[in-house]
């Protein structure tokens, strides 16, 4: 049954890979197929020769870790190696360790806006830490003290992803507290990459990931990590640094800005409340529309003060047709939107057109 479980499990990437967003067709399968399960074979037998080793010798590899608020912060150790996989027919491989700090002294952080949306926010990423000692609360840049309670989990994933035709590394608190997406093609994975990438994970000097990519997954990579920042940076402030910041206080009682979107027979109603609404091919989009003109992440829209805002970052560009007759053209450019009308991303903004989103601010 061991060749039937390999064919069963290549058969599934080439089915992930036909059903995702732009597919383009049999011979980007076929090569999907051929390199990324071969070169997800060749990354986990590399990594998992190396935790046997670490294993064997006890390892422990010191390591600088970046911290928001705080900088570089030698003291950390990296232990516990960990890989898994499916050996025979890969699709994800995952290594995981974890990052101890075995200094006693506490960590400074300073030049913060609240100590207590750092806290949250650095928990969320993983890093379990106490506040010792807290500067004046209601001081415009916060400074405080706090000591590291819990080792920090750490993982590298590495997998397909059929949209941008390439492999996916997403990296979790490595070399700095936060989480970070790369690609690369399946096609580099050799000796030598392997080789950098064991001198990557035990922290010595390599060139892992430096090879140029390909322009179109660069642009995707480049929009993709662009949106997820817009959507992680929109998030609330916590109530007592929103009432501590400049001017901020009568913003607390104006009325929230909301618009109601159709799309052919589904209604919805944006408030921004988590950040942009985003609309596009792919779907990680909040609107998704799958035509052949509308670019993976076409365009967003934002609530800028009591305004709504649609912001183009397409290929083809977007229209916007308002009640009185008047068309906007965009591209990579923005207008506000306003009492109501019809969007059109790549193509005509007509009720007639079944990709046309009709919206009402």
């Amino acid at each position: 049954m061991g060749l039937l479980d390999d064919l069963k499990k290549e058969a599934q990437v080439v089915r992930l890979a036909q059903s995702a967003p732009g597919h383009t067709g049999t011979a980007r399968v076929d090569e999907l197929s051929a390199t990324a399960i071969p070169a997800l074979r060749r990354i986990y037998r590399c990594l998992q020769e190396l935790v046997d080793h670490l294993k064997v010798l006890q390892r422990e590899v010191p390591l600088t870790l970046k911290i928001p608020g705080v900088g570089d912060m030698s003291g950390f150790v990296q232990e516990n190696h960990e890989v898994s996989a499916d050996p025979s027919a890969p699709t994800v491989v995952t290594f995981r360790c974890t990052l101890r700090y075995i200094k006693r002294t506490p960590l400074e952080v300073k030049n913060i806006g609240s100590i207590t949306h750092w806290v949250d926010a650095s928990r969320r990423q993983g890093l379990q830490v106490k506040v010792l000692r807290a500067s004046d609360p209601n001081a415009a840049q916060q400074r405080a003290m706090v000591s590291v309670e819990a080792p920090i989990y750490s993982t590298l994933q590495f997998q397909l992803d059929p949209e941008a035709g390439a492999l996916q590394l997403f990296s979790r608190n490595f070399d700095e507290l936060l989480e970070r997406r790369q690609f690369f093609n399946p096609t580099q994975v050799n000796d030598e990459w392997n080789e950098e990438l064991v001198k990557f994970v035990m922290r010595h000097p390599h060139r892992f990931l430096v090879h140029e990519v390909a322009s179109d997954i660069r642009e995707y990579l480049r929009r993709r990590l662009e949106w997820e920042k817009l959507k992680r940076d929109a998030e609330p402030l916590p109530q007592e640094s929103r009432l501590g910041s400049t001017g901020r206080l009568k913003k607390l009682f104006k009325r929230a800005v909301t618009v109601t979107l159709r799309h052919a027979e589904h209604e919805t109603e944006v408030h921004f409340s988590t950040g942009p609404f985003t609309l596009g091919r792919v779907p990680e989009c909040d609107l998704v529309i799958r035509e052949q003109r509308v670019s993976r992440f076409h365009a967003r829209l934002e609530a800028r003060e009591a305004q709504v805002v649609l912001v183009d970052d397409s290929t083809n560009g977007t229209q916007v047709r308002f009640a009185d007759g008047r068309v906007e053209r965009l591209l990579r450019s923005s207008c506000v939107l306003a009492g109501s009308g019809w969007i059109a991303l790549g193509s005509e903004p007509l009720a007639e057109n079944p990709h046309a989103i009709h919206f009402t601010v």
